[in-house]
C-alpha cells in the first residue's frame, strides 16, 4: 500500500510539474522586472517598443513574490513569448558557487517555473581546504538575455590556482587576483521554449577575450573589487568567496542586437578617485572571432560615463536594434550612443522606488531599484502553423501524420522522439509540399521503422515504472487500475500544457521540428505515441 501512495505521489508531482499555465507577454512591448530597495516583492513592467524613449511610460503589470531569491539577466522569447531570468537562490552551500543561480520561466501574470540550475562551464579551477574540493566558477546572474529561442549568460571562472591557494594556505594573507587569474565565458542554452528542466552543462559556450587595454582595465577595476569583499569579510574561506562573488562591478546585464547578432553589455566599476559606491562605466560589443571560439570584447566608442554614478541594471535594443536603452539602479533612464558609447540621460523612470538603499558618495542618489530589462520581439507570423499531430505506434513501426495550416519558407520537416520527453532525437526527415508559400491546409504522413527507433524507445511502459518502483507481480489488480487512472488523470489535467496526451500507456514521445530555407527551427507541441 505504501507504494502505491508512492506512486500515486509521484505522478501527483510530475502532474504538477507540466501543467504550469503561463500567460504570454505581448509583441511589440519591452519588459523590466524591478524591486524597490529591500522590498521582497518584484514587479513586472512593460512598455511599448514605440515609446521606449519615454522614462514615464513603464506600466505595471503584475507583482511576484520571488522571496527569497533575487531575479535579474531576463530576456523575452519571441518562440513561446514568456520570460526567462536568472535568479539566485543559494542552496546552503556558500562554498560551492556553481549550483547557485537558476533558470526561471516566467508569464506575463507573474507565474514561474524553476527549470533548475544554470550549468557552468566547468572551466574553473579546483580549490581545496580541509576536505572540501571546490571548482571556482560562477553564473553572473546580473547579465542574462534571451536570443534565437536560446538563453546566453556569462559564468567568471578561476582560470590561475597560485594566489588563491596561497591565501587559503596562509589563512593571513590578502587576495590579490587580477583579470589574468580569471576567464569570462559566454554561455548558451538552446532550445528553451521547450526545456522541462535545465541540462547539466551549456549547449556552448565561448572565451570572452578581453585583451583590449580599456576593457582589460576594467576587468581589473572589477577583479580589486571581488579582491576587497573576500579580504573584508569575516568567516571562514567559504563565507569570504560567497561574498566576493556579490560585488557591484562588472558587466551589467547583456543584450544581442537584433539584427547584427553582436553581444553588447556594460561594465560598471567603482569611480578611479571617488570610489565608495560611486561607479563608471561604459558599454562593450562584441563579436565571435573567425574560429568561433571566442568572443572578442570592444569598446563602443570612446567615452566613460561617470554619469549616473549608479550601477546599470538594465540594458535593452528596441526590435531594429537602432536604441539601446538602460536603466539604473538610481531609477535613472536613458539611451546609449552606439557611436560614442555616451549615455545620455533621459528621465528618472516611473518605476517604484522606496528610498531605501544604498547612498551615492557624489550625486546622493539611491541604488533602490534593483532588476533587468528585456528586449521586446516583433509581432511575427510563424513560419508554420501546426494543425493536427497524431503518432502511432503500430506494428510495422511509428506512424507520424500531421496537417500544416499554414507554411512560409518552410524547407522541411524533422521528426524527433524521445523516451523522457526531455532529449530528442531525429529519426527521418519529410520535405515540405509548400512551395514557398501555403496558405491551404497540407497533410502529411511517415512512418519510421521499429529499427530506426532509438533504443530503449519501445521499452518504457507503466508496467515498466512500476517495476522500477519495485512492484513487480506483487502489485494488485487495484494498483494496476489505480495507475492507468492516474495516468489518464495526470495527462487530462496537462491538456494545456506544452505535453498533449495522444491517450498511449507508452511513453515514447514525438515532435516535429520545422526547418526553414535559412536554417531557422521551431517546434510542433510534443505528443506521446498511441499504441496500436
Amino acid at each position: 500500500m505504501k507504494k502505491i501512495e508512492f506512486i500515486i505521489s509521484l505522478f501527483s508531482i510530475l502532474i504538477s510539474a507540466f501543467c504550469v499555465a503561463q500567460i504570454p507577454f505581448p509583441a511589440e512591448t519591452a519588459v523590466v522586472v524591478s524591486k524597490a530597495g529591500s522590498n521582497s516583492h518584484y514587479t513586472l513592467y512593460t512598455i511599448p517598443n514605440a515609446g521606449m524613449e519615454n522614462a514615464l511610460g513603464f506600466t505595471s503589470c503584475a507583482t511576484v513574490d520571488f522571496s527569497p531569491h533575487e531575479v535579474n539577466g531576463v530576456g523575452l522569447n519571441n518562440v513561446d513569448k514568456l520570460l526567462y531570468s536568472a535568479v539566485y537562490s543559494d542552496n546552503g552551500t556558500p562554498e560551492d558557487l556553481t549550483d547557485d543561480v537558476h533558470l526561471y520561466r516566467i508569464g506575463a501574470d507573474g507565474t514561474y517555473q524553476d527549470l533548475g540550475v544554470l550549468p557552468v562551464t566547468g572551466e574553473g579551477k579546483n580549490v581545496s581546504d580541509r576536505g572540501y574540493k571546490v571548482k571556482v566558477e560562477y553564473v553572473n546572474f546580473l547579465a542574462g538575455t534571451v536570443y534565437n529561442d536560446k538563453y546566453i549568460y556569462l559564468t567568471i571562472a578561476l582560470s590561475h590556482l597560485g594566489k588563491m591557494e596561497s591565501v587559503i594556505a596562509s589563512r593571513k594573507k590578502l587576495l590579490d587576483l587580477d583579470a589574468d587569474d580569471i576567464t569570462i565565458y559566454v554561455a548558451e542554452i538552446d532550445n528553451i521554449s521547450s526545456l522541462t528542466s535545465t541540462p547539466a552543462a551549456p549547449s556552448r559556450y565561448y572565451k570572452l577575450d578581453i585583451s583590449n587595454a580599456r576593457v582589460k582595465a576594467a576587468v581589473n577595476a572589477f577583479v580589486q573589487s571581488f579582491n576587497d569583499n573576500y579580504n573584508n569579510t569575516p568567516g571562514n574561506w567559504g563565507d569570504k568567496l560567497y561574498s566576493a562573488s556579490r560585488t557591484e562591478s562588472g558587466f551589467h546585464d547583456i543584450d544581442v542586437h537584433p539584427e547584427t547578432g553582436l553581444l553588447y553589455s556594460y561594465i560598471n566599476y567603482p569611480h578611479p578617485t571617488l570610489g565608495g559606491e560611486d561607479m563608471v562605466g561604459f558599454p562593450i560589443a562584441a563579436n565571435l572571432n573567425a574560429s568561433r571560439k571566442a568572443y572578442i570584447a570592444n569598446p563602443v566608442g570612446t567615452i566613460t560615463n561617470e554619469v549616473p554614478s549608479s550601477p546599470l541594471v538594465g540594458l535593452a535594443f528596441n526590435i531594429a536594434g537602432n536604441h539601446l536603452y538602460a536603466l539604473f539602479a538610481s531609477g535613472e533612464y536613458g539611451e546609449i550612443d552606439l557611436t560614442t558609447g555616451g549615455v545620455n540621460i533621459l528621465d528618472v523612470s516611473n518605476i517604484h522606488n522606496d528610498g531605501m538603499g544604498l547612498m551615492n558618495m557624489r550625486s546622493g542618489a539611491q541604488y533602490t531599484l534593483l532588476g533587468d530589462m528585456a528586449r521586446p520581439f516583433g509581432d511575427i507570423v510563424n513560419p508554420v502553423q501546426f494543425g493536427t499531430i497524431q503518432a502511432l505506434l503500430a506494428k510495422e513501426g511509428l506512424i507520424v501524420n500531421w496537417q500544416t495550416l499554414s507554411e512560409v519558407n518552410n524547407h522541411h520537416f524533422d521528426i524527433e522522439v524521445s523516451v523522457d520527453g526531455k532529449h530528442f532525437t531525429k529519426v527521418a526527415t519529410v520535405l515540405s509540399k509548400a512551395q514557398l508559400v501555403s496558405n491551404t491546409p497540407l497533410d502529411y504522413t511517415h512512418t519510421i521503422d521499429r529499427s530506426a527507433l532509438p533504443l530503449g524507445v519501445l521499452s518504457v511502459s507503466v508496467l515498466g515504472l512500476m517495476s522500477l518502483a519495485g512492484l513487480g507481480r506483487r502489485v494488485s489488480k487495484w494498483g494496476v487500475a489505480m495507475m492507468i487512472a492516474l495516468t489518464g488523470m495526470g495527462l487530462y489535467a496537462c491538456s494545456k500544457s506544452d505535453v498533449v496526451n495522444t491517450g498511449t500507456d507508452k511513453t515514447i514521445y514525438v515532435r516535429i521540428a520545422q526547418v526553414d530555407i535559412d536554417g531557422t527551427t521551431t517546434y510542433s507541441k510534443v505528443i506521446k505515441a498511441v499504441k496500436s
